[in-house]
């Protein structure tokens, strides 16, 4: 970020510059980030030669504009063909005893529309507990989580979390919606959005919208947040690909460290 007044004074391509050497440090090759289009992004990462990707779309949804009624026409619709599943919630840090499922609901994500060169994220317990439960007291956010249970196998099939900012407390701000292979075809993905949307609506009355992004080309969750009221908010985004090398050219790695 660069305040308007102190664009066009090389303070981007500084930042960018540090940030790619540090990078290095780490032995890193690639950056990514996203631009909403039609902002001075676009412009400035197409100058840095950046590749543009996956288009991301924001949606959100009034809270007030669903109706508890139509709230659960949508549930009973997801229960109907997710008989063989209960509801588990928390809130705050996943619990120990779902750490490992946790994990392989994070992993699920791998399987979402994603640019070819993005590797596959991996998820184990530990990592949940160092970079999910590990971090969370450190946001100041309240968090909430609804799983489907598959009950035959006791197996966490579907998870969705959302939070809240106690310093902005009319929004909730979509985070995780994953359901495991092995078990999609279920409405777990719609099923789990109308409990939380239901419990959210008495665990944190203040909020009025909630928002959340899209790969545009991820047709069956937009089918489902569209159920739900979200509507599309702004211009899309694109995220991009920038090689570590091109930013930092043919400089010594002492002109890297120092950034002169």
């Amino acid at each position: 970020m660069v305040h308007p007044a102190r664009r066009r004074h090389g303070l981007g391509r500084a930042m960018l510059e540090h940030a790619a050497a540090r990078a290095t440090e780490h032995g890193r090759s690639v950056l990514n980030g996203g631009t909403r289009h039609g902002t001075d992004g676009v412009a400035f990462a197409r100058a840095m030669g950046a590749e543009p990707g996956l288009v991301d779309v924001q949606r959100v949804m009034d809270v007030r504009a669903l109706g508890d009624e139509q709230l659960a026409r949508l549930r009973e619709t997801a229960e109907r063909a997710a008989a063989d599943y209960s509801l588990v919630s928390w809130t705050e840090l996943v619990p120990e005893e779902f750490l490992e499922q946790a994990a392989a609901l994070f992993a699920a994500l791998n399987d979402a529309p994603h640019d070819a060169h993005v590797a596959p994220a991996v998820w184990d317990a530990q990592r949940v507990r160092e970079r999910v439960n590990g971090l969370r007291s450190h946001y100041g956010l309240r968090v909430y989580a609804v799983a489907a249970r598959h009950d035959a196998t006791g197996e966490l099939a579907a998870l969705t979390e959302i939070s809240v900012d106690p310093a902005d407390p009319g929004w909730g701000h979509q985070m995780i919606t994953g359901v495991t292979r092995a078990h999609r075809g279920h409405r777990l993905g719609l099923l789990v959005k109308t409990a939380m949307v239901e419990w959210l609506k008495a665990a944190e009355p203040t909020v009025e919208r909630v928002q959340t992004w899209n790969a545009e080309s991820n047709r069956y969750m937009i089918a489902v947040n569209e159920a739900l009221g979200y509507r599309i908010l702004g211009q899309p985004a694109n995220w991009w690909r920038l090689e570590v090398a091109a930013v930092l050219g043919e400089r010594t790695p002492a002109d890297r460290v120092s950034g002169g």
